[in-house]
């Protein structure tokens, strides 16, 4: 009885120390969104999407010479192409300006529909005030 007691202290104050201790997996890790071949998704003004490409990867339609590329998420879980560690990971060295033009070009269809409602509107405030 006394050993199953021990046993529990014991299990406890380590796990309390495991617990209180902070592990970040994969922190060493290259970001795909740092990357020349990563490829904004262009519906979601969240620039590191799930719903992202990456440019090393993907498929030429030999029809229409279309290429279809893969999801970056998806390159990532596989060794056989870039993999947990980004093996094909090259720095893109104006990421900044990459997020810039992407933040832009995701929210200009909310802008332009705005801008359309208000100037709408005006037209036909303006409309309504000639005829009176």
């Amino acid at each position: 009885m006394y050993t199953l007691v021990l046993f529990f202290m014991l299990a406890n104050s380590n796990s309390e120390k495991i617990m209180s201790e902070k592990f970040i997996k994969n922190l060493h890790v290259k970001s795909c969104r740092n990357c020349i071949f990563y490829e904004p998704n262009n519906y979601n003004t969240d620039f590191t999407s799930g719903l992202s490409k990456c440019k090393k990867f993907g498929e030429k339609d030999i029809i229409t010479g279309k290429i279809t590329y893969d999801y970056a998420d998806w390159c990532r879980k596989y060794d056989s192409k870039c993999g947990i560690e980004g093996k094909y990971f090259e720095l893109d060295p104006d990421v900044d300006t990459k997020i810039l033009k992407h933040t832009i070009v995701s929210n200009l269809p909310i802008s332009i529909s705005i801008s359309l409602m208000v100037f709408t509107f005006l037209y036909y405030s303006h409309v309504l005030s000639i005829n009176k």
